[in-house]
């Protein structure tokens, strides 16, 4: 009997996200689910929809934390990349 195994694939092209995606953190949400992004990350809802601060958002939605840590509450099965870009000191 062959092993039934699922795969997830993330692509992302470092072109596009202008970071070093070696810096880049997947998170995978199931409804109910929530994680906390530092302040200073940026985030990229790339599917699903999550609560944040009472509302609701719909992926794909990119989010550059400047005002506090948040919490992301997932709604539905949510797929996210967060990373803190370069110091530009």
């Amino acid at each position: 009997r062959e092993a039934e195994t699922e795969t997830e694939v993330w692509c992302v092209r470092a072109e596009d996200t202008l970071v070093d995606t070696s810096n880049v953190t997947l998170v995978k949400l199931t409804p109910g689910e929530a994680c906390v992004i530092p302040n200073g990350n940026h985030l990229f809802v790339a599917f699903g929809t999550c609560l944040v601060g009472g509302q609701s958002f719909p992926g794909p939605v990119y989010f550059k934390l400047q005002t506090g840590d948040k919490t992301f509450l997932a709604e539905t099965d949510a797929y996210l990349m967060h990373w803190l870009p370069p110091s530009t000191s």
